[in-house]
């Protein structure tokens, strides 16, 4: 029995690592497009975020 926590990527079929990136995919896409709904609401917030955005 392996007991290294990290072999179980590893031992994943391409099949399920496609289905996990597709779906962190789309979570991310999921945020950006609710961001955008709620620019505006709070200046600060919107403040963080570009000052945050130009670090990265």
């Amino acid at each position: 029995m392996n007991t290294d926590p990290n072999s179980y990527l590893e031992d994943a079929g391409p099949a399920w690592r496609r289905q996990l990136r597709d779906r962190r995919t789309s979570d991310v896409v999921e945020l950006l497009t609710r961001r955008r709904e709620l620019v505006g609401l709070n200046p600060w917030a919107d403040h963080v975020i570009e000052s945050v955005a130009w670090t990265a």
